[in-house]
């Protein structure tokens, strides 16, 4: 079995779509093509319009995402209109196809429109703990989804779905208005639709969030409605949290900036010197991380993919709060040498903190970088933020994930 949908760009004729199915009867690695055919009625057969296969990701996995957009003919998009077209999953056990269904129309998404989006991710990343709940209107008419056989739930960005659910039980219109209950099976907890004010929300608990990162959209689909909607930072979590870079945890590297001030003082001994103080989060690709005794480097510098050695640098080691707490913190000893006093890096809660101290040059002015290396040039750990300095005090900017090698001059 399997479900999917399409979307087809009017002006440009651009055809995208993902799709997924289970129990191929070899198992998911039996797939060995997936076509669009057409165009055809319901059970008859037709040749291929748009390989599938090569044009997605992840053919094994259950999950079709296409890669980038098919340009269709005048013709394909009049029978893709017409519903002449049919998806077929081939594989070993049937290599005409094992799965076919008709495609019953690829609309263009209408407006979602999310009003308030939270989203809170759990702490144990190796099972679903994270909760979403998103609210907000919507331009669905009554009659659409008295006619839907099934609504279609997903959480994702805007190359990727994350989580997708759909529900086949289908509560009905009391009122112009539809409350859902979800069974302790699906994550999906909640949905209440409201046709007269043009309102909704959805409430999902213990999903699979992981990778989610600004913006995030939001499907939502029943019948002939087709609704998507986009929320960034500032619909995220409201205007004081951002989304939690602990969905990153174990999928990938990676360092946020949530405050940083640098302020300098004259020392007499030492002429002008600077303060950085800072506060973010940070997740590691790697679940359970061990710091012990590995060489971690702290830097703050200007050009995010060299780091020159007239930038801010110092390595230190930390030490783990509790054995397998994921809590590592440093505090410099009396007497010590160099200009970080105390940092702590808390793996379990994604949490980051840097307070360096008389330092010589510090950035604070136009875009500052933080970079965080463990191990030798960064092999167990390696992850950089790029800020905007304003004076000495940040000044607040969207969130980019950054992956990319970086190079240390010696």
């Amino acid at each position: 079995m399997g479900i999917g949908h399409a979307q087809v760009d009017s002006d440009t004729g651009e055809l995208t779509w993902d799709i997924t199915y289970e129990n191929l009867k070899n198992g998911l690695d039996s797939a060995t093509a997936a076509h669009f055919h057409g165009p055809v009625l319901r059970k008859q057969n037709a040749n291929v319009e748009v390989n599938i296969g090569s044009n997605s990701r992840a053919l094994l996995s259950g999950k079709m995402y296409s890669i980038c957009p098919v340009v269709l003919t005048a013709n394909q998009l009049q029978d893709l209109h017409d519903h002449l077209w049919y998806v077929n999953v081939h594989s070993t056990a049937h290599a005409s196809g094992e799965i076919r269904g008709q495609v019953a129309g690829a609309k263009i998404p209408s407006a979602l429109t999310i009003a308030k989006l939270k989203i809170k991710a759990g702490r144990d990343r190796s099972i679903p703990q994270d909760d979403i709940t998103v609210s907000g209107t919507f331009d669905a008419e009554q009659s659409a989804y008295e006619n839907a056989e099934f609504m279609f739930v997903s959480f994702g960005t805007e190359t990727f779905i994350k989580y997708e659910e759909v529900i086949d039980t289908l509560p009905e219109v009391k009122r112009g208005k539809v409350t859902y209950k979800g069974p302790r099976t699906g994550a999906i907890k909640a949905i209440k639709l409201d046709f007269v004010k043009k309102t909704f929300s959805i409430q999902a608990k213990k999903a699979d969030l992981s990778c989610l990162k600004s913006p995030l959209v939001v499907e939502l689909r029943f019948g002939g409605y087709c609704g998507e909607g986009t929320a960034d930072e500032d619909v995220i979590n409201g205007t004081r949290k951002k989304i939690p870079l602990c969905l990153l945890a174990g999928v990938v590297d990676a360092v946020r900036v949530d405050s940083a001030k640098v302020t300098s003082r004259f020392m007499v001994t030492a002429g002008d010197t600077d303060t950085l103080k800072l506060k973010g989060e940070i997740a590691s690709a790697t679940l359970g991380l061990n710091l012990t005794n590995v060489d971690v480097q702290i830097f703050w510098n200007k050009i995010i993919e060299v780091l020159d050695e007239d930038d801010f640098s110092e390595i230190i080691q930390l030490e783990e709060k509790r054995a397998g707490s994921g809590k590592w913190t440093y505090r410099k000893s009396k007497g010590g040498t160099g200009f970080v006093r105390t940092v702590t890096i808390d793996l379990a809660k994604c949490k980051l903190a840097i307070d360096i101290k008389d330092a010589d040059g510090l950035q604070r002015d136009e875009a500052a970088v933080l970079t965080i290396l463990a191990g030798p040039d960064g092999s167990l750990f390696s992850a950089s933020d790029t800020v905007c300095m304003d004076d000495g005090v940040m000044v607040p900017g969207p969130y980019v994930l950054q992956c990319h090698s970086v190079t240390i001059i010696k």
